[in-house]
C-alpha cells in the first residue's frame, strides 16, 4: 500500500490531484492511501507518518512551502516530497531539503504520472 498526503489549501487542485492518483492507481494496479489536507498546520500537527509521498503546495496559508518541508525533515528524512507551484521560484531550494520532483500548477497528469513511475520505481 502506497501512502500519499495531498497538502494544498486549494480545494479544485486537491480534488483534480485525488482525481489522477485515481487514474494512475487502476492503470498500475497499484494500492493507494491518500490523505488530504487544506491546512498545512493540521498536516504537520497530526504527520500520518510512515508516508510514502507527500504532494505539497509551496503557496500555503500559515507558513511557506520550504518550511513545511524543513519540519517535515526534522522527523521524517525517507518520504518523498514533491513541490507543487505556479512559478519556479522555489525549485532551486528544494534540493537543500532533498525535495523528490517539482511540479508546475496547474498539474499536467503526464509530469505527474512520470513522477509517481520514478518514486514506485524506488519502493
Amino acid at each position: 500500500m502506497v501512502r500519499i498526503a495531498i497538502v494544498e489549501h486549494d480545494a479544485s487542485v486537491s480534488a483534480r490531484l485525488h482525481e489522477l492518483l485515481e487514474i494512475w492507481q487502476s492503470r498500475n494496479f497499484v494500492q493507494m492511501s491518500v490523505l488530504e489536507y487544506n491546512d498545512e498546520l493540521e498536516f504537520i500537527s497530526a504527520y500520518p507518518s510512515p508516508l510514502d509521498m507527500v504532494l505539497l503546495s509551496v503557496e500555503q496559508p500559515h507558513w511557506g512551502g520550504m518550511e513545511i518541508v524543513r519540519r517535515i525533515r526534522h522527523f521524517d528524512r525517507d518520504v518523498r516530497i514533491v513541490l507543487l507551484s505556479e512559478g519556479c521560484d522555489a525549485a532551486p531550494l528544494g534540493y537543500q531539503y532533498d525535495v523528490f520532483d517539482y511540479l508546475l500548477k496547474p498539474v499536467d497528469a503526464n509530469a505527474l504520472f512520470y513522477c509517481l513511475h520514478r518514486a514506485a520505481s524506488l519502493y
